[in-house]
């Protein structure tokens, strides 16, 4: 299965702010952001990489990011 390095690279840097906001500030809401947005960046990226997936397949996350973030 390929992987995609720049992508996982990217939600790894993403969960990390999270946990470092959280780190800094105490803030619950910077850790949960990070790690969501991460763990989605990173469905993503594998998504992206497998071989046999659809665009429809890269637009679940999305998708899944605009329900969770809407006020």
């Amino acid at each position: 299965m390929p992987v995609d390095i720049l992508g996982l690279s990217f939600a790894a840097f993403v969960a990390l702010g999270g946990v470092i906001g959280y780190l800094k500030s105490n803030s619950t809401a910077s850790l949960a952001s990070g790690l969501i947005f991460g763990a989605l960046i990173s469905l993503s990226a594998q998504f992206a990489a497998s071989a046999g997936a659809s665009k429809s397949a890269n637009i679940i996350p999305a998708a899944l990011c605009v329900v969770l973030f809407l006020p």
